[in-house]
């Protein structure tokens, strides 16, 4: 699962974002499920129908005097008329994320932050808050933080009857670098290619396919940020590794063409993990920031007055 783009929260008059989805109920007179002919008419973003948002919307919602409103949908949902909806169906926790990012976590809402607004709502009405540190703090990786998911496209289980401990340690972030899907596509992809290459060289298939495997497994990954640049590494490296044996003329099969082989493999796949890593960082970091800005409602859905 992806990093998700935040929920849109103004919190007593601060646009803040928020690392949680509360429900929408579908079923509420004022608001309605558009069809798909509807939302191609609005040419909404790109990123609302992605990966990085499986639920297909942003809301923009608001705390005031300590109650909690949906004031606007931008995606599959729409709110009918200006005024704000009081959430009275929704009883949880919402987290809103404070300061710099300490850890990524490429799934859901998991990954950490310096601090956590931690706000317990019952039946819309805000009834206890606290903020947690998570500075100079372990994070349990071996728990996931983020189950909230609502929306047609992947139901998910929410809080029901949440409580709120001020003793709270840091939120819990599972690591989700490693995506089993992509490997065993990787492995395949390789796999096939590894066949044809000997078919038509006449040779045997080799054993050893790792280096292809991880090339391509790296490749699909990227392929979620930089789209057909991903496609780029892999023949770059190609190119570098051939330049370096024709220019040291190097034997092909040798145990020195071996060694050499080994260092510019890991080199190149260290070097372009290390790019994925930034990419995945900066994707979260422009979702919090367009949570906060209102960036994916469009400019007649943003609320006035308080915004």
């Amino acid at each position: 699962m992806t990093a998700q783009l935040h929920e849109s929260l103004i919190l007593e008059g601060e646009r803040v974002s928020m690392a949680f989805c509360p429900p929408i109920p579908e079923d509420h007179p004022r608001i309605v499920q558009l069809t798909e002919e509807e939302m191609k008419e609005l040419d909404l973003p790109y990123l609302l129908f992605s990966s990085a948002c499986w639920r297909g919307y942003i809301g923009h919602w608001e705390i005031k005097d300590g109650r909690f409103y949906l004031r606007k949908i931008a995606g599959c949902y729409k709110v009918i008329g200006d005024e704000p909806i009081f959430a009275d169906w929704f009883s949880g926790i919402i987290k809103v994320p404070k300061g710099k990012l300490l850890h990524y976590v490429h799934m859901e809402f998991e990954s950490v932050f310096e601090q956590e607004l931690h706000i317990a709502i019952e039946k819309g009405k805000v009834v206890s808050s606290c903020v947690i540190d998570n500075r100079m703090k372990k994070f349990d990786r071996s728990k996931p933080s983020g189950k909230n998911l609502p929306g047609p496209r992947n139901p998910r289980e929410h809080h029901k009857d949440a409580r709120l401990n001020s003793t709270d340690g840091p939120t819990t972030a599972r690591k989700e670098d490693f995506s089993w899907k992509s490997m065993l596509l990787a492995f395949v992809i390789a796999t096939i290619i590894s066949v044809v290459a000997a078919r038509v060289a006449e040779t045997k298939v080799t054993g050893n396919i790792i280096w292809t495997v991880m090339w391509i497994y790296l490749s699909i990954e990227a392929w979620k940020y930089w789209r057909w640049k991903a496609l780029l590494p892999i023949p770059l490296s190609m190119f570098a590794s051939g330049a370096v044996m024709l220019a040291g003329n190097i034997e092909k099969m040798s145990p020195t063409y071996m060694v050499v082989q080994a260092i510019l493999n890991l080199g190149g796949l260290v070097a372009f993990y290390i790019l994925l890593r930034k990419s995945r960082k900066r994707q979260l970091q422009e979702f919090s920031s367009a949570g906060r800005s209102g960036g994916f409602l469009r400019q007649d859905d943003r609320c006035q007055g308080s915004c």
